[in-house]
């Protein structure tokens, strides 16, 4: 594994962010780690960021929490130029914009495109974890001392724990080291062209599916986005929207999946 870059000083994440972006190949994995991520009230306090060429960085919000507006971390997430390969974006983008008022843009998420993958081969669709598609790319993660591995099943907070020791360091960049280049090569050329429309509405609905299920707990009511206002199916019929208003009204509408196969036809 490269060079692990541990950031917790203003100064150090604002070279690191500069470097990021300014880096050929604009393309970076990143995991949000901490406390509860993706659930109400939850909090990160650890990103881990890996790059083409393979340096690793880990910005430390546990310590110092204006790395993220002062350190500049917040220009990686909203960037447009910049693209952020996560696996699940979910319950990452959730807490950030919930922690931090930080929305994510410009992102490739691995879960959703190994479930099209998989959809567009004629099988069963399913969201695999980050351990199972390592497995299927032959990407070995690191692992660590059995008392490590023992917090991370008796310590919901082990991630807000410092000082950091190396498990931690190993085991939080092991999380992106896989991403780029190697799942996200494998998977993007795996996509059929005429899917692209589909696999972006795919990500977004996982972006803000953790907003939905968060603002349901808190009793406040919400409305499905225009395009799917009657419920969403993909090209197989599989209806993924958990939104009030498509689980009310599953299978009573085609809407998206016309759409989606319109567009698959102005492509070809």
């Amino acid at each position: 594994m490269a060079k692990i870059k541990y950031i917790k000083t203003l100064s150090a994440s604002l070279k690191a962010v500069n470097d990021i972006l300014v880096k050929e190949k604009p393309v970076i994995g990143v995991k949000c780690l901490g406390c509860n991520v993706g659930e109400h009230g939850g909090r990160i306090t650890l990103v881990a960021v890996s790059c083409w060429d393979g340096q690793m960085y880990l910005f430390d919000l546990r310590t110092n929490k204006a790395i993220m507006y002062d350190g500049g971390l917040l220009r990686l997430f909203q960037s447009t130029e910049l693209l952020k390969v996560f696996h699940d974006c979910g319950p990452d983008s959730a807490t950030l914009l919930q922690q931090f008022s930080v929305k994510l843009r410009n992102f490739f998420d691995t879960q959703i495109a190994y479930s099209i993958v998989m959809e567009r081969s004629g099988l069963s669709p399913r969201l695999v974890s980050f351990p199972q598609l390592c497995d299927v790319y032959h990407q070995v993660l690191h692992s660590p001392s059995e008392d490590f591995k023992r917090l991370l099943i008796q310590d919901p907070n082990v991630w807000a724990r410092r000082p950091c020791t190396d498990d931690m360091l190993h085991v939080a960049a092991s999380f992106v080291h896989p991403l780029v280049p190697v799942l996200f090569v494998e998977l993007d050329k795996m996509l059929p062209p005429d899917s692209d429309a589909w696999f972006l509405h795919r990500c977004e609905e996982s972006r803000q599916s953790r907003l939905k299920s968060r603002s349901l707990k808190n009793g406040q009511k919400i409305k499905c986005s225009k395009d799917h206002s009657s419920g969403v199916r993909n090209l197989f019929g599989t209806h993924f929207c958990i939104c009030p208003s498509c689980v009310s009204n599953m299978g009573t509408s085609q809407n998206y999946q016309q759409t989606c196969n319109t567009n698959a036809a102005n492509v070809q």
